[in-house]
């Protein structure tokens, strides 16, 4: 199964759904629920949980964040 990535409102890139720099970064995981598919797990590193929900919403647009937690390692 693959997911959509293909959105054309998807803002893709450093800064919009990824970070510029890599001082300072947390790991959090980021339900995304895709309108028509199933819900995923999208980790990523940001500075906060805000950031996080920012990269997501960019890359998936018309998604549900339905919840964004820091992993522990």
């Amino acid at each position: 199964m693959m997911w959509d990535v293909t959105d054309p409102a998807a803002q893709i890139g450093v800064g919009l759904s990824r970070p510029a720099s890599a001082k300072g970064l947390k790991t959090y995981k980021v339900v995304v629920k895709p309108v028509d598919q199933s819900r995923m797990i999208f980790r990523t590193k940001a500075e906060n949980k805000t950031s996080a929900v920012k990269y997501a919403k960019n890359r998936w647009p018309s998604a549900i964040i339905a919840s964004v937690e820091e992993v522990r390692q």
